[in-house]
Parts: C-alpha cells; sequence; structure tokens
C-alpha cells in the first residue's frame, strides 16, 4: 500500500517537474531564438550592408553590438511623410505676428522619426548625457546646436545613412499630420492633454516619450515634453518672404528656429503653428528629432 503511494508520488513529481521543465522552455526558447538572430546578425553584418525599413545601411568598421542594436530600432522608427501642400502658419485667435501670413507650401516627401530622441540614442553615439532629467527612455535635453550637429554626424558615420534636423516647415507639416490631417491646434488632438506632457500636467519634467496619444501620423510627443531644434536660422518676419516650394529658411542669423513646447511651457506655445527661436548655445528644454 505505502508502496503504490510512493510510486504514485514519484509519477506525480516527475509529471510535475516535466510541467516546469515545459513551462520555463516557453520563456527561454524564445529568448535564445532572439539572441541567437542578435548573434547572428551582429557577427556576419557589422561591417556589411544591411536594408533596415527600406534604407541602406552602411555600417562603420568601428561600430559596436550595443550601437547596432540601439541604431536598428531608431532607424525602424523612421516614418515617410508623403510630399504635399499645406497652409503654414497661425490659423486661431492666439497666433503670434511671426506665425503670419499664413501662406501655402508645398514639400517633396522626407522621413522623420516618430519619437524624439532619447538619451540611450544619444549615449549610444556620443557616449555622454548631459540631460537635467536622467532616464534611457527620457527624451534628451539641455543640448547646444553644435553637440546636436556631433550627434548627427557620428550617427551618419556609424550608419552611412543622412540623417539632418528637420526644416521648419517640415516640421510643421508633419506635426500637422501631413496629408492625413485633421486640423488640430495641437499635434493629434484639439485637447493639449491628450498628446503633450505641458505646463499643467508634466510635473515639472519630461516623460518617456511616446507615452501621450500620437497624431494622424503616428508620431508621438510633438506638442510638449522637449522643444526640438529645426535646421533653419529664425527670422521674425520670415513668411512674408518664404518661398512655396520646400523653404528651408534664411541664408544666415544668430538664432536656430525650435519648434513643439515642452513641459516647462504653456499650452500655447505647444500649438503646431507656434514659432520660437534660441542662440546656438542654449540648452535648457531643449532636444531634437531626426530627419531623412
Amino acid at each position: 500500500m505505502f508502496m503504490d503511494f510512493d510510486i504514485k508520488r514519484g509519477l506525480f513529481l516527475l509529471l510535475k517537474r516535466g510541467l516546469l521543465v515545459g513551462v520555463a522552455l516557453m520563456w527561454v526558447l524564445p529568448a535564445l531564438s532572439q539572441q541567437n538572430e542578435d548573434s547572428e546578425f551582429l557577427f556576419a553584418n557589422k561591417d556589411n550592408v544591411e536594408t533596415i525599413n527600406g534604407l541602406t545601411v552602411r555600417w562603420d568598421s568601428c561600430v559596436t553590438d550595443m550601437q547596432i542594436r540601439v541604431l536598428r530600432r531608431l532607424i525602424k522608427n523612421m516614418v515617410t511623410i508623403d510630399g504635399g501642400t499645406f497652409r503654414m502658419g497661425g490659423d486661431d485667435s492666439v497666433a503670434f505676428d511671426d506665425e503670419y501670413p499664413i501662406h501655402s507650401v508645398t514639400l517633396p516627401s522626407y522621413l522623420i522619426n516618430k519619437y524624439e530622441v532619447t538619451q540611450k540614442e544619444w549615449s549610444v553615439v556620443v557616449d555622454s548625457n548631459s540631460s537635467y532629467f536622467k532616464g534611457v527612455n527620457l527624451p534628451v535635453e539641455g543640448i547646444t546646436m553644435d553637440e546636436c550637429n556631433r550627434f548627427i554626424q557620428k550617427l551618419n558615420k556609424l550608419t552611412g545613412l543622412s540623417f539632418r534636423l528637420p526644416t521648419e516647415a517640415e516640421w510643421e507639416f508633419a506635426a500637422r499630420g501631413g496629408n492625413s490631417s485633421q486640423g488640430y491646434k495641437y499635434s493629434g488632438s484639439d485637447n493639449i492633454d491628450d498628446v503633450a506632457w505641458y505646463g499643467d500636467n508634466s510635473g515639472e519634467q519630461t516623460h518617456r516619450v511616446g507615452k501621450k496619444m500620437a497624431n494622424e501620423l503616428g508620431l508621438y510627443d510633438m506638442s510638449g515634453n522637449v522643444y526640438e531644434w529645426c535646421s533653419d536660422w529664425y527670422q521674425r518676419d520670415y513668411y512674408a518672404v518664404s518661398p512655396g516650394n520646400n523653404p528651408k529658411g534664411p541664408d544666415s542669423g544668430t538664432y536656430k528656429v525650435l519648434r513643439g513646447g515642452s513641459w516647462f511651457n504653456y499650452s500655447w506655445c505647444c500649438r503646431v503653428a507656434f514659432r520660437d527661436g534660441a542662440p546656438l548655445n542654449s540648452t535648457g528644454n531643449v532636444g531634437l528629432r531626426l530627419a531623412l
């Protein structure tokens, strides 16, 4: 009788252990598979050409495994913005003088990242992080235009691509939702709390990118979180002389364009039409978003 009990107990324990092993394998095998895929990629393609998100990437010979992992994800997050024509400038009761006159702008197709550059992406490229609010998935901030340019130059060397800052017109077209625009005041909604971290809801800090609602093109945080550098020189009355076809800003200046508002600002700074400018050495609440 006791022998029968011991046999049954032994069979039960074996069965239990088998189930536990099976459950463990359900978790471990996919992870091992992904690890093998990563290893195969990292060691087979480190110095080779690879197509990611339709883009031809030519990895630099000095690129590290960590850089490849992070930058592959960054490249996959580039979103194609189909070219089109839109009305650029202020179109509401709180518009400022530098948002006038409203004018027609036509742009060719381009790519823009769905997220602001994170501290993880920044650090893996330039091996530094001067952001005040620390966090790998927080937007990088507190960066000058020179630091921004050095980051992009090194990123291009690592990938063989031609990343850049968006022009002011490209930024506004994307923030408005491109050809899918619903005409919202902020990027993706007329209700700022849906889409932006700003002075009234941020808790006086930046937040992880992509936590608010995206706009019509699947772009996040184009209103609020951190200001974003654009490539144009800032000129208050530029709209009066701006060309209608793919404008790139004045030929020179002392300030560069900032767009989007930040965690620190009032809601009206987060409107898609709002313009601002800052000296090249400005830091504060300033980050960036990549274009191609």
